[in-house]
């Protein structure tokens, strides 16, 4: 009358291969995903035209006037300025083109990097009372 139940026997399984697999699919897709979204921002003109609109916050001592191009042709900067406290530098132009295939050996490649009108102005406040 008095009868003691056992539980039935529990067995674990060991997690599946499967779902590590599954995440290694998620980090590449999203990998890739990040790679591609780069490459339409900075690639595009209009991805470069909305860099440019943020630009001023995110360096706000650098002042570009004029931006033509994308990364693939070449781009154009006009009317640059950059002031600090002791220096000033001003560009009437620039023409910046990458090689891009460079950039998959981990190297940076400018086929054309042409300046007009560079003036630099550094300011000396060592000044004494």
């Amino acid at each position: 009358m008095n009868q003691t139940q056992v539980p039935a026997p529990v067995t674990i399984t060991p997690r599946q291969p499967r779902s590590v697999w599954l995440w290694l699919r998620l980090c590449l897709l999203t990998v890739l995903l990040l790679l591609a979204s780069t490459l339409a921002l900075v690639g595009s003109q209009a991805g470069l035209q909305l860099l440019w609109l943020l630009q001023p916050q995110l360096l706000p001592a650098l002042q570009i006037k004029q931006l033509q191009g994308d990364i693939w042709q070449g781009i154009t900067l006009r009317d640059l300025s950059y002031q600090q406290p002791a220096l000033d530098v001003k560009v009437s132009e620039l023409q910046i083109r990458l090689d891009i295939a460079c950039l998959l050996r981990q190297q940076l490649c400018l086929p054309l990097l042409q300046l007009q009108g560079l003036n630099v102005v550094q300011s000396n406040d060592n000044a004494e009372s």
